[in-house]
């Protein structure tokens, strides 16, 4: 029993820190969207912690009772129990701004936080600077938004500043805490991008389908030869509404990642391999000769080789359908030196002896569904999506994708990627297929 007792007179010691602790909570659940599970996870957490620690820690000085020195070093301990406590990340300041303490989720990403420095050094944003300027004297929390441009890619975020203090008196801590709202905004526009770019790009072979369709039911139900005409168009159709799904999903997937960095080992010999006889047969189609340049030394990047032979495969896949029939399409690995420190680059150029493209429309190439030629892509085969694909798969990989073209000399496509370690030279193999 006794047990008991003390614990019953820890918590009573910490009322006031619980109270205070619970309603910060309640407050980032009801105007951040902060999962009440994680709200009730915290709070219990804490609570152990509570009742676990001193009868006597108190986040405020009591002089009266404790002396100076040991009164602060209790509320340091209570401080970083509260910002450990947190799932998401979070940061414990001083009323000035100075960081006090931060757990590991607020470590992870802001890899320059360091405690005693201010918090401005990596959150730069006015709203938020001037949220927390105002936090001390406020005594309420505040949540603020902003985005932070890290290329290639930006991240959303979700700041809630929350003061600690009694009530009617100046705060002396605050507490950060963040959300990522990246991955939500993006799943959430790609819902309406979907809808939007499917819809759109459905209608004309639906519309087709059913005007056949109708015909055949109608004034050709009974005309053998319009219907074996009018079921080979059908079947186009389908494999063009089939290609186009496929080709959403992909981009869907691709967008989806795009801020996550892959971390396997991959040798891009064997991504040109992969290629080379994925795409044979479509070459063999053209009457289209495929020369391979393969890298001299095993070229070790970090990725996905799924995705990187998706990228390779569409752009030589583009070169075969959109360049010269009775040609000639080279694939050429190379290796770039560093200029200053690292290990280098590798590139991938794929190059076509097709018409060319003016040099107005090259910065569009990879939006989705711009076409050069509407007709000519759809009659192709093309959706639309194939470049659009290649560069987010690109951007996940940090990686570049550069175009070059004139009218009449063909289209260089080019992606770079960096190298894991420097190569050891060696003769380079070539391959060709006809």
């Amino acid at each position: 029993m006794q047990s008991f007792y003390e614990l019953g007179a820890r918590l009573r010691a910490a009322l006031w820190l619980i109270v205070a602790v619970a309603a910060i909570l309640a407050t980032l659940v009801v105007e951040t969207d902060l999962p009440l599970l994680y709200g009730l996870a915290g709070f219990l957490v804490f609570l152990v912690c509570a009742g676990a620690a001193p009868r006597n820690l108190s986040l405020e000085d009591e002089p009266q009772t404790l002396p100076g020195k040991r009164s602060s070093e209790n509320a340091e301990i209570s401080l970083n129990l509260v910002t450990e406590a947190y799932p998401d990340p979070a940061v414990m300041l001083d009323s000035a701004g100075h960081v006090l303490f931060y757990n590991a989720a607020a470590g992870a990403i802001f890899t320059s936080l360091r405690e005693g420095g201010h918090v401005s050094s990596v959150i730069r944003n006015p709203a938020f600077l001037d949220a927390l300027t105002a936090a001390p004297d406020r005594g309420r929390s505040i949540t603020v938004s902003y985005t932070e441009r890290v290329l290639p890619v930006g991240r959303r975020m979700a700041v809630t500043v929350a003061p600690l203090s009694h009530q009617g008196h100046r705060a002396r801590y605050i507490l950060v805490l963040l959300r990522d709202l990246t991955e939500s905004e993006r799943i959430n526009q790609m819902r309406s991008d979907f809808v939007a770019n499917a819809s759109h790009e459905l209608r004309t072979p639906l519309a087709s389908l059913r005007g056949f369709i109708e015909t055949l039911q109608l004034s050709a139900k009974d005309d053998a030869g319009a219907r074996e005409r009018f079921l080979k168009v059908m079947a186009e159709q389908a494999a063009r509404m089939t290609r186009l799904i496929d080709q959403l999903l992909s981009l869907s997937r691709a967008e989806m990642n795009v801020h996550v960095a892959p971390s396997n080992l991959i040798d891009l010999n064997h991504v040109i391999d992969n290629v080379r006889d994925a795409t044979e047969p479509l070459a063999q189609e053209h009457g289209v000769k495929l020369q391979l340049k393969r890298f001299a030394a095993p070229a070790l990047v970090r990725g996905d080789l799924d995705e990187l032979v998706q990228v390779l495969q569409n752009l030589v896949t583009n070169a075969l359908k959109y360049g010269a029939d009775k040609g000639v399409v080279r694939v050429e690995g190379n290796y770039r030196s560093a200029q200053g420190r690292g290990n280098g680059r590798y590139s991938i150029a794929v190059i076509d002896e097709g018409k060319g493209i003016p040099s107005d429309h090259l910065p569009r190439l990879t939006e989705r569904f711009y076409r050069v030629d509407v007709a000519y892509s759809r009659e192709r085969g093309g959706t639309g999506l194939g470049l659009a694909i290649v560069k987010h798969i690109v951007n996940r990989h940090r990686g570049e994708l550069t175009i070059s073209s004139k009218p009449g000399e063909g289209s260089t496509f080019t992606v770079v990627f960096d190298a894991v370690e420097k190569p050891q030279e060696k003769p380079a193999p070539s391959q060709a297929a006809e």
